[in-house]
């Protein structure tokens, strides 16, 4: 098949991305290169890949000169994509939308003829399903069974799939040992729901509390997400973040920055020598792909029972499912029980093959329905 992919403006994309979306993205396209697939790839002029690259700007947004407008900056660089995109769209036979924001490659879906297959990596919202529904020839693939049904609370979808996201184990070492703390790694930040709470999302302030009242190690890494790419990550971090370090129970272990936090061959050994990652999400995560990724090094989880946790965790023998601060901190006793070979086992049902082979079949699916 011809396919081309799609996606965002703000990073490149390369075997070293450290965004979850560009991950996936290079993944799927160096699995459909080596299976022979035609690949296309419209984004960053500074994107490695296998595949054709149709450049819209030379280099990732994030590393460009500040602008007056960023919202204009950005919208004005996504709309030169999709015009091209709907400019070659008779090249392909399937077009891969991994555009953040999502719904923006699909305003031209019912001006060309080649479906488009729009991978939802966000939250998906009210106003989310509302953007990405009602066009035609359009399918959805979700990466994860909640992820999906959440969607399917605000619109129909009758396209769409489930296609968990995937990594490659072999190069995430196995740990069967660990030393004697926990680990938090996700984003540090709050954002504010639609009632103007300010959320915790991925739980790294829940999970200081838990280390500061189960007397827990803890180590915590992860981007400091504050002002546009970052700008006031150091602020945010002395503010809400230092007061809880100490350098010697809870440690800080990355960068206080937004664009480069952790290389890849650190958060491996970050995520090994952990006791058990703490998974406390205050959100509907889509997937959740640091979870894979520790059990790959052998290292289980203590999980929120909300979004995608119970699809991945397997409670009592990959990790534990708990409802709220207090059950993980009772839990936390009970890690020794877990194998971590298991662990590392469970992390084989999610890898990058199945992926792209899941990814192949469903475009497959589509090409076949659409030249009857």
């Amino acid at each position: 098949m011809r396919i081309a992919f799609v996606t965002g403006l703000k990073r490149s994309t390369t075997k070293d991305s450290l965004g979850g979306r560009n991950q996936i993205v290079y993944k799927l396209v160096e699995g459909m290169a080596k299976r022979g697939h035609q690949v296309t790839f419209i984004g960053t002029g500074d994107s490695q890949l296998p595949a054709e690259i149709i450049p819209i700007v030379d280099k990732a947004l994030m590393f460009q000169s500040p602008q007056e407008n960023d919202f204009y900056f950005h919208t004005a660089y996504l709309s030169m994509m999709t015009k091209k995109m709907a400019e070659m769209a008779n090249q392909f036979d399937i077009i891969a939308n991994h555009v953040y924001p999502e719904f923006l490659p699909l305003l031209v879906a019912n001006q060309i003829q080649t479906p488009i297959v729009t991978t939802t990596h966000a939250q998906v919202t009210p106003y989310l399903a509302k953007a990405m529904s009602g066009y035609k020839d359009s399918y959805f693939v979700f990466v994860s069974n909640s992820h999906r049904d959440l969607a399917r609370k605000y619109a129909a979808f009758p396209n769409s799939k489930t296609i968990y996201n995937g990594i490659d184990v072999d190069k995430f070492t196995f740990s069967n040992s660990a030393e004697d703390h926990l680990l938090f790694f996700g984003r540090i930040n709050y954002y504010k729901d639609e009632t103007g709470k300010l959320v915790d999302a991925k739980g790294w302030k829940v999970s200081l509390d838990v280390a500061k009242e189960s007397g827990e190690s803890l180590e915590i890494a992860g981007p400091v997400l504050a002002g546009e790419f970052g700008s006031n990550a150091q602020q945010f971090y002395d503010t809400n973040v230092s007061p809880f370090i100490d350098g010697e129970k809870i440690k800080f272990v990355s960068k206080i920055q937004a664009s480069e936090p952790v290389e890849f061959e650190q958060k491996v050994k970050l995520l090994g020598r952990a006791k058990a990652l703490l998974f406390p999400i205050n959100w509907d995560e889509p997937f959740g792909l640091v979870m894979v990724e520790a059990l790959a090094c052998g290292t289980p989880v203590i999980g929120f029972n909300r979004a995608s946790v119970p699809e991945i965790i397997i409670n009592g023998k990959t990790g534990f499912i708990v409802n709220n601060r207090e059950e993980m901190i009772k839990i936390i006793p009970k890690i020794k029980d877990i194998k971590r070979e298991d662990c590392r086992q469970r992390a084989f049902d999610f890898t990058t093959d199945k992926m792209v082979n899941n990814y192949i079949e469903y475009y497959e699916e589509i090409y076949a329905q659409t030249k009857k």
